[in-house]
């Protein structure tokens, strides 16, 4: 930890007497040993606002360390609000950005303010559509791959208003994901599940649509959604 330390001290010096660091240094730092990879890679395009970095190093760094010291910094040079820096397993770590980051903007995550670790455009259009959906509960994390989502209703539903035509799951890009929607026999809980794994570490979107209906025909009102974002699978 000392030896990858002093590593990084040298390199925020020279970048002190040379005026800043203007381009990528995964690839010094890891000739000396230290960051092994980030993803997305240095200069990506049409990005997810959503976006998931993943940084590899060669050895383990506290996450208090690294939430004083690592920023994803936005065109400005300002630090970008809803972002969250966690440990993974091992010597990795990751960057979520679980609130929409600008469409078609250029972002850099930076260690210390003066060491660029990777440079990323998001796409230029938003991919998943958010509007006349309330979110009436926070975003979750950390959701097993696997995860079945319960929703639970106040009176008997329509079983024919209850389907993956009117619950159903986006991915970050705006594609529906295969899922499973069942209603339970009192006809109040519906069960949405996916059909396969989701993706490790990816934003996606449960929506409710106004179309949910109660046996007397009453509608579920104004549509919803549920944010969350999956674990990051232990390698």
């Amino acid at each position: 930890m000392k030896k990858a330390a002093g590593r990084i001290f040298l390199l925020m010096l020279l970048a002190v007497l040379f005026g800043g660091i203007q381009g990528p240094l995964v690839s010094a730092a890891a000739g000396s040993g230290f960051i092994r990879s980030v993803t997305p890679d240095w200069g990506a395009a049409d990005i997810s606002p959503y976006v998931s970095i993943e940084v590899a190093l060669d050895t383990a760094v506290p996450e208090d360390v690294l939430r004083d010291y690592v920023s994803l910094l936005d065109p400005a040079g300002k630090p970008v609000s809803g972002v969250r820096i966690t440990r993974g397993s091992g010597t990795s770590f990751y960057v979520d950005a679980d609130v929409p980051l600008v469409s078609g903007q250029t972002y850099r995550l930076m260690y210390m303010d003066v060491v660029p670790l990777t440079q990323f455009t998001t796409a230029s259009r938003p991919q998943v559509s958010l509007a006349g959906y309330a979110q009436k509960y926070d975003s979750m994390r950390d959701v097993p791959l696997n995860k079945t989502f319960e929703i639970g209703f106040t009176q008997p539903m329509l079983p024919e208003s209850v389907s993956p035509d009117t619950i159903w799951i986006e991915d970050d890009r705006g594609g529906r994901v295969d899922v499973k929607v069942s209603l339970s026999a009192d006809k109040q809980a519906a069960s949405i599940a996916p059909v396969a794994d989701f993706s490790s570490g990816r934003m996606y979107f449960l929506k409710v649509s106004g179309g949910v209906r109660s046996e007397q025909g009453v509608g579920l009102g104004t549509p919803t959604v549920l944010p969350f974002r999956t674990v990051h699978q232990q390698q």
